[in-house]
């Protein structure tokens, strides 16, 4: 009976899907859409997240989610040889959004700033080990800007990659250093299959920008065939209005959000 019960246990346990959030510069946008993409998740398709902050470099999420005060940070985790994250989720593993945050302040000690490709390689099973532990059916990862260990470590373990980049030409070059320098072997190399989604953000609404646009989204397509899409939001004033007076969990009626929400419905539910 014991062994039946563990089996049906097994059975019933939510497959967890991983999303990373990333980008070749700072400024895109990311850490606003994974927010509101773990956001839209629970609120709107009653699914149960963990929003994972590692942006090593310039943390923000203490600053948004002022209502929590943490003491635990996913560097003392990573600083860790730990295999249990529970400790790290705020408010804590049964509330519908779970977070994690980065140190605010900047740490040049912590081991995710250097080269160590074993321990690189090492962080990444133990942050495998330890979700595999939880129940969730989302986790999103919002990572630091640019080429570095930690990206190529998490996407083996990813399923789902939004890489975010505003509309101009240093954001375009940089999509095409990542997609050539990191996301083109590693996605190759994966033994799962892996969703990369460009996500142009943050588009002025301009009849010429559309044109431009296009001519982007066909030329990477066609040098880059295993993107999986390429998606385009608009600068909503309101949406600014919002981020201004500290409202980044976006509310029902802003515009941006309810393109998020459709996003979500389309592609990840």
């Amino acid at each position: 009976m014991l062994e039946l019960r563990l089996i049906r246990t097994a059975f019933h346990k939510n497959v967890m899907k991983i999303i990373l959030c990333h980008s070749y510069k700072g400024g895109s946008g990311k850490t606003l859409f994974s927010i509101n993409v773990a956001n839209a998740l629970t609120t709107n398709f009653d699914k149960k997240v963990l929003l994972i902050e590692s942006d090593f470099s310039m943390a923000a999420f203490k600053s948004i989610f002022t209502e929590f005060k943490p003491d635990m940070f996913l560097n003392d985790f990573l600083n860790s040889q730990e295999d249990d994250l529970d400790k790290y989720i705020y408010p804590d593993t049964q509330a519908k959004l779970g977070i994690i945050f980065c140190d605010f302040k900047f740490r040049a000690r912590d081991k995710v700033h250097g080269s160590d490709q074993n321990w690189f390689i090492q962080m990444k099973q133990q942050i495998n080990r330890a979700l595999e532990k939880l129940d969730y059916d989302y986790v999103i990862f919002d990572i630091t800007p640019g080429m570095h260990f930690f990206a190529i470590n998490i996407i083996s373990i990813t399923q789902e990659i939004f890489l975010m980049a505003r509309p101009d030409v240093q954001n375009l070059h940089g999509i095409g250093v990542l997609l050539d320098k990191i996301y083109s072997k590693t996605i190759q190399l994966s033994s799962q299959k892996i969703n990369l989604r460009i996500i142009f953000n943050q588009i002025p609404i301009i009849g010429k920008i559309d044109r431009l646009l296009s001519e982007w989204s066909n030329q990477l397509k066609v040098q880059y065939q295993f993107l999986e899409n390429i998606h385009h939001f608009y600068y909503e004033p309101e949406t600014s209005y919002n981020t201004a007076i500290e409202k980044f969990v976006l509310p029902k009626n802003d515009p941006t959000f309810a393109r998020i929400k459709e996003f979500v419905k389309d592609n990840l539910i």
